[in-house]
């Protein structure tokens, strides 16, 4: 996935906004209040995945999983119980989550206790047989990775006829869907590769008919930012510079390609985040962005799970504060090591320097 929305999160790469993520959360609780309730549940099924993109956060990082290690259906069901009866908004990501044959079981686990679930998805494994069992899992939204035009994506993606079988997925969702559910996304990450040609991309994907069209603006982390985070921590942070994504890209010829696109005024079309000239040229750039305003709403509203069950701070930073095979998500979440890194990130400023680039919404303030 790539940042999110991953995202690419594209994704969110991480939970970027849609249905599942609302617009808005409304006034920001205390920070200080300790949340035994949130509302946001992002899981890493599995880290495996058929696809070579080369901006996604879990190749450049290194990071895999067994199938043995990954928790189990029954693990994820007790989990998922666990959370009581407050309605929360599941992320269900990767790596490619359809390489669990358990999903759609999780899935209507999920529903059946009254959240809401998203999942993000390659499409690969996506035939007709999968699309039915999720729409009968009562599944949301499905959201689908497009990262350029047929030829584009299948060298992006390092897999022949990827585009072909993500197209065709869209179609069998769209057969399957019952009452509108689930709805059917595709998140595009912006990228060397596509974007001189992103309104051409745009005029194919808008011929599938998706509920919506997301373009995920490139996320990445220097060198500097990472040393810099590290010292903050009081830690070696153990994730790999990134901004060699920006090589090829064309400030110029992309903004005029995203021009072109927002004058279609099409309602469908989102650019995660929505930046301004001066935002998008200091973005597109490999100098330092002055720091954001407000703090990382995700570390007091949101939980993070990696395959193993490891709770995270988040997929891209990666920091891990223990493992539910261990203890329970409450005590991790509330305990001494979340709480260090909730105290250093306040006192950073509310975000980190690697944050700079993180264009996942929801966990901004």
């Amino acid at each position: 996935m790539s940042a999110m929305p991953s995202t690419d999160f594209s994704g969110p790469a991480g939970p970027d906004r849609s249905a599942c993520w609302p617009e808005s959360d409304g006034p920001c609780r205390s920070r200080n209040a300790r949340l035994d309730d949130p509302r946001y549940i992002a899981i890493d099924l599995t880290y495996r995945c058929g696809f070579a993109c080369p901006f996604c956060f879990v190749k450049a990082n290194g990071l895999l999983s067994s199938p043995k290690k990954e928790l189990s259906l029954r693990r994820l069901r007790a989990f998922v119980d666990s959370l009581g009866g407050k309605p929360r908004h599941f992320y269900l990501t990767g790596g490619e989550p359809l390489l669990r044959k358990d999903l759609c079981a999780l899935v209507a686990h999920i529903k059946a206790k009254g959240h809401s679930a998203l999942i993000t998805t390659n499409a690969w494994l996506l035939d007709r047989d999968r699309a039915v069992s999720l729409a009968k899992s009562r599944a949301d939204e499905i959201v689908i990775s497009l990262h350029g035009l047929p030829r584009e994506h299948d060298r992006t993606a390092a897999a022949d006829g990827a585009f072909y079988r993500a197209a065709k997925a869209v179609r069998l969702l769209r057969m399957a869907a019952k009452n509108g559910r689930p709805s059917i996304n595709i998140w595009c990450t912006i990228n060397a590769a596509n974007h001189a040609r992103l309104h051409e991309l745009y005029l194919c994907i808008k011929k599938l008919r998706p509920d919506i069209i997301a373009f995920n603006h490139l996320e990445f982390m220097r060198a500097e930012d990472i040393r810099k985070t590290g010292a903050i921590l009081g830690k070696k942070i153990s994730i790999q510079p990134s901004q060699r994504r920006l090589a090829g890209i064309n400030r110029a010829a992309l903004w005029r390609q995203m021009l072109k696109i927002k004058k279609e005024n099409d309602p469908k079309v989102k650019f995660y985040p929505a930046l301004a000239w001066n935002d998008f040229r200091k973005w597109y750039s490999r100098g330092e962005l002055k720091r954001k305003n407000g703090f990382c709403s995700g570390q007091w509203n949101s939980l993070w799970l990696s395959p193993s069950g490891e709770v995270l701070s988040c997929q891209p930073l990666g920091l891990k504060f223990g493992s539910m095979k261990d203890k329970t998500w409450r005590k991790i979440y509330h305990g001494g090591a979340y709480d260090d890194f909730r105290k250093k990130l306040l006192a950073a400023g509310g975000f980190l320097p690697v944050c700079s680039r993180c264009g996942r919404v929801p966990y901004a303030s």
